[in-house]
């Protein structure tokens, strides 16, 4: 049985699946800082440990400084599964609660 996702584990999770394949941390990271998601821990330390997990993949291109993310069968579905509500979601506190009632599938 996969962990409960946290909010931001769930947008990363979405921001990845819309990338197919080619999203790197740099598109994560941005995308990121237009939206009202917790941050803590860090993007790279939530994304080292989705890998370690198994639920996202990082593909390193030598000579290139963009890694790029994938998902992997578990992760998506788990994304699936979080937006089709059949998964909770960790909420830490009331401003979350708000983000998670408006849903994932917006990030």
């Amino acid at each position: 049985m996969m962990n409960k996702p946290t909010l931001l584990e769930l947008t990363l999770l979405r921001m990845i699946h819309r990338g197919n394949g080619q999203t790197n941390w740099y598109q994560l990271e941005t995308g990121l800082s237009r939206m009202d998601v917790p941050r803590v821990p860090g993007m790279m330390t939530v994304l080292d440990e989705m890998v370690a997990r198994g639920i996202v993949t990082r593909r390193v291109t030598p000579g290139s400084p963009f890694d790029k993310w994938q998902l992997t069968e578990d992760g998506l579905a788990l994304l699936e599964a979080a937006e089709t509500d059949s998964v909770e979601v960790i909420v830490h506190n009331e401003s979350e609660k708000l983000i998670v009632d408006r849903g994932v599938r917006n990030c």
